[in-house]
């Protein structure tokens, strides 16, 4: 798939301007107030749901968010070490970042890859619901786009 160059956007802290390149099968949508940027993933069979967004400061920590998402997919929390055990580091443009796959082997319906960029100031977190069939679809496009993400100016 040729990546679509992504113009910047710029966060709500306003100091934040990123710019990234999406896979050309990615369908950007109106997302929500939260959000930097929504696009629909679609796989062979459906589609699923990606957002970017940013906050202040380290918005809860690793372990409340992935806790979090774990619970959205109906699986127990994990302790800090766990999380740490199952959370992968990877090179960006935008420098390392945490990343995570989120299966409930129990409920195929239910599963999240995410990144999280700690920034000087902020997180940057990027998150895709999906079903355990889509990330195996999607897995490499996703690190891509995460890969690819990068400050155009301002302070991180």
């Amino acid at each position: 798939m040729i990546p679509d160059k992504q113009d910047a956007v710029t966060s709500r802290n306003e100091k934040l301007k990123l710019s990234w390149e999406k896979p050309e099968s990615w369908i950007e949508t109106s997302g929500h107030a939260m959000r930097l940027v929504s696009f629909n993933v679609p796989f062979s069979n459906g589609i699923g749901d990606l957002s970017v967004t940013t906050f202040e400061g380290s918005s809860g920590g690793v372990e409340a968010n992935v806790n979090r998402w774990r619970q959205q997919i109906g699986l127990e929390p994990l302790n800090g070490s766990e999380i740490k055990q199952s959370s992968y580091s990877k090179d960006g443009q935008l420098g390392k970042y945490e990343f995570f796959k989120l299966v409930n082997e129990k409920n195929p319906d239910s599963a999240i890859l995410s990144a999280i960029f700690h920034l000087e100031t902020s997180t940057l977190f990027v998150k895709l619901a999906i079903n355990s069939n889509g990330i195996e679809e999607t897995e490499n496009d996703f690190i891509t786009f995460c890969k690819s993400i990068h400050l155009i100016e301002g302070d991180l």
